[in-house]
């Protein structure tokens, strides 16, 4: 095994370990891998004398395995198949120089063949002197029904030397697969003790990876199987064409002949920038390169808190030693606008939380990518806060580790929370958090002992995984539950004690205020009775900044005079007057849009997103009407919270402005918090004050989803700054007529708006207008227009 030019994978893999190759029979076959040590004649055939007619005869030198089987009706195996690897064949097989019998186990016929039938062919092969290897398609095979029971027992079997789960499914892809079927990675830890995981991979380059993933799952290693096939080394590239390329048992850029695997790139500093991008020596010296910065330890009791990034935030409890910026964001873009590194003490940056925002999906994973730790690390925070509450999609354990594995790689620690003992909207929730007790990357694991926060003990409810089941951790995880406050540690730490389960600290979930601010430091803040900066005593719910021109900035950047005098600001051109009948229309962002309704006066941009930067990105301005900005909806996507309603501030504001709307739709219907009437109220006149119209819509006459709905659509039918309501007469949208149902506040109580608010319903189509008209005639109501929802 040891060769001066070990390359990649080969200079990785320990002396006496596999490196191996499926040595196709069809095209020109394959001389394997740099340093391989074994090759597996590869047909796809399930019967074996044609197997072994047909195969590539045995290579001088390496350990020879005859393949049986495939992922095809060609190789599927059923017990007839099995009978026919008798001794009279297997002796074949050793006279022709093969060690070995390699069971590729993908489809089985009729669906299933019994545990027992492999079993007894196993046994016959090892009692005729050969080695038994079985690969399956990733970790159980694909198209047998009771695959599960199949890997119990292969993993079980003390006849089976060698077990590759195949980690690719074409062949061709450009990183090693971890998805799992059935049997999940963990199941491998109980192999036969003699047994050697030997993973097939696309290539060679694939095993730094396949080594720590399986590091990272307490699996050990004894080298791998290469899938793609290697031709014979091509004429050696004359010096003055030299290509450059990394040695990785020294970890330096060389010229020469490189593996016929290996990628090469034309000078010194391309290999560098390439492969050893890491250090800054590579292009300058052969010096060895310079290690990274160890991260900072985890305390060996954690005492840390959670600090809102609403509101006024936290100091934490007494003798802190980690603090959280939690916005409850799963976009990194969210969450790295909205957080901050706190001086004096080891930040952590929250991505995720439990509601519609927070939200963590496969695709959201892979954007906590390397652009995205570098700007982590960048920005000062030690670690990520994984809270990890609701999936929108089955995401695999192996997915979440390979972000853990990268994050401490790049020099941060990892803590992972969740809804106490499983995430509570994710489908695979037991097996993920069973996947993150084990994981050495994680290195705070932090159920979360409260629902609401507010709870005066904590709430030990374990649904699904069990407490006892965290005491298995490595040691170098710590346990930290959260809980609502510090003064309930001693008690925690009790109630854990008794079932053998050790706490190594918690994060405090209530808020503890930060000192007043002096007069010195006043805070100022926005007054939308006279759209000025003030200072003093804000109301409870007002976020302030500490200077005027901060305040500006954020309120009243629409008014270049905000910051230079006293005066009343020089009032926006006037707002786009409201029709006296309203007929709009609801142009989804997604499809082929709308071009609404015969005489449309308004056209509403929906996304959906009740995050600002999400709405601005997906809608647009429609040329010749006027056009409103939609921002909430009816989903997890569309749910408001009091952090969210104020990033509708004077920045947003004047970005609404600029693109040339002329409103903004508030489409509320789902609260993730109670948002007081007032805080509304504040948007809507900031809104207002900038020159936009206003457009309220809700849930038939009430948001199903907002515990103080009724005290909020109240308010809002008094409100003079909101131009337009309109309830929602659908469920579905494909109504035949409108819904006239009123939950909460009634029909007859939007008779008393002002003058200036417009009563227009939101209906499927405007055919029903007339009928609607005519309903609401009948109670006093007078409408005053329509708001299409179905596309045209």
């Amino acid at each position: 095994m040891k060769r001066a030019a070990l390359v990649l994978a080969a200079a990785l893999v320990a002396h006496g370990d596999v490196v191996g190759y499926w040595n196709w029979n069809w095209g020109g076959g394959s001389v394997g891998p740099e340093g391989a040590t074994m090759a597996l004649s590869f047909t796809g055939l399930i019967d074996p004398a044609a197997a072994l007619a047909q195969g590539r005869p045995p290579v001088a030198g390496l350990t020879n395995i005859l393949s049986i089987g495939g992922g095809n009706a060609a190789g599927m195996f059923s017990e007839a198949a099995l009978k026919k690897i008798d001794p009279p064949f297997l002796a074949q097989a050793k006279a022709a120089g093969y060690t070995g019998v390699a069971y590729d186990i993908e489809e089985c016929a009729g669906g299933a063949t019994p545990p027992e039938a492999f079993a007894a062919s196993f046994k016959v092969v090892k009692a005729a002197g050969l080695n038994v290897l079985v690969t399956v398609s990733h970790t159980a095979p694909y198209a047998c029904t009771n695959k599960v029971a199949l890997m119990d027992a292969f993993i079980a079997d003390t006849n089976v030397d060698y077990m590759s789960p195949q980690l690719y499914s074409s062949g061709t892809e450009a990183a090693p697969s971890f998805d799992w079927d059935g049997t999940p990675f963990k199941a491998f830890r109980g192999m036969a003790p003699h047994m050697k995981m030997v993973p097939s991979v696309v290539d060679a380059t694939h095993y730094p990876a396949v080594r720590a993933f399986f590091a990272n799952n307490s699996i050990p290693l004894h080298g791998f199987i290469q899938w793609r096939q290697e031709p014979a080394a091509e004429t050696a590239v004359v010096a003055a064409d030299a290509q450059w390329y990394p040695d990785w048992s020294t970890n330096k850029c060389v010229t020469g002949t490189p593996p016929s695997y290996q990628q090469t790139v034309p000078t010194k500093a391309a290999c560098c920038q390439k492969w050893f991008s890491w250090d800054p020596t590579c292009d300058v010296t052969p010096a060895p390169p310079v290690p990274p910065t160890p991260p900072t330890p985890v305390p060996s009791e954690v005492v840390a808190y959670w600090d809102w990034t609403w509101g006024s935030g936290s100091k934490g409890p007494a003798g802190a030693n980690i603090a959280i910026s939690f916005s409850g964001w799963a976009s990194v873009n969210e969450a790295l606008a909205e957080s901050q590194v706190y001086a004096g003490i080891p930040t952590y940056l929250d991505i995720g939380g439990g509601n519609g925002n927070g939200r963590w999906t496969t695709k959201q994973l892979a954007t906590l990518d390397g652009t995205f730790l570098g700007k982590v690390v960048a920005a000062g925070y030690k670690g990520i806060s994984f809270d990890i509450e609701e999936c929108g999609d089955v995401i695999a354990p192996a997915q979440f580790a390979a972000v853990f594995a990268a994050s401490k790689a790049a020099g941060l620690q990892n803590l992972v929370t969740m809804s106490h003992s499983v995430p509570y909207g994710c489908k695979n929730g037991n097996d993920l958090v069973r996947e993150w007790i084990q994981d050495a990357n994680v290195d705070i694991i932090s159920p979360q002992l409260y629902t609401s926060g507010n709870e005066a003990h904590p709430d030990y409810t374990a649904v699904g995984v069990q407490w006892k089941e965290f005491i298995a951790r490595p040691a170098s995880q710590r346990f930290a539950p959260s809980i609502p406050n510090a003064k309930q540690y001693d008690e925690m730490k009790a109630h854990f004690a008794k079932l053998g389960l050790t706490s190594d600290g918690f994060i405090q979930w209530q808020q503890v205020a930060k000192t007043a601010v002096v007069a010195a430091d006043a805070q100022w803040y926005p007054d939308w009775s006279t759209n000025k900066c003030v200072t003093g005593t804000p109301p409870s719910y007002q976020q302030t900044v500490p200077t005027k021109a901060a305040c500006c900035q954020k309120w009243f950047s629409w008014d270049p005079t905000c910051d230079v005098t006293p005066a009343p600001p020089v009032p926006p051109t006037p707002p786009t007057p409201v029709p006296s009948e309203v007929v709009a229309y609801w142009d989804w962002t997604w499809g082929s849009g709308s071009k609404g309704p015969a005489g449309a006066n308004i056209a509403i941009s929906f996304s959906g997103w009740a995050s600002v930067n999400e709405a601005l990105a997906e809608s647009q301005v429609y040329a010749g009407i006027p056009t409103y900005l939609d921002i909430g909806g009816g989903n997890g996507n569309g749910r408001w919270t009091t952090k969210q309603l104020a990033t509708l501030d004077g920045t947003f504001l004047g970005k609404v402005v600029a693109a040339g709307y002329k409103g903004i739709s508030f489409d509320i219907e789902e609260c993730g918090d109670v948002i007081a009437p007032a805080q509304f109220a504040a948007v809507f006149a900031a809104s207002k004050a900038a020159g936009l119209q206003n457009l309220v819509t809700m849930s038939h006459s009430v948001p199903y989803g907002c515990k103080n709905g009724n005290d909020l659509v109240r308010e809002w039918i008094q409100d003079a700054n909101v131009d337009i309501i309109s309830p929602q007469l659908y469920t579905s949208g494909n109504e035949a007529h409108p819904d006239y149902t009123a939950v909460g506040v009634q029909w007859k109580e939007f008779i008393a708006r002002p003058a200036s608010q417009r009563f227009a319903p939101s209906i499927p189509n405007a055919k029903q207008y007339d009928e609607m008209k005519a309903h609401f005639a009948k109670l006093g109501l007078t409408s005053d227009g329509f708001i299409q929802w179905q596309q045209q």
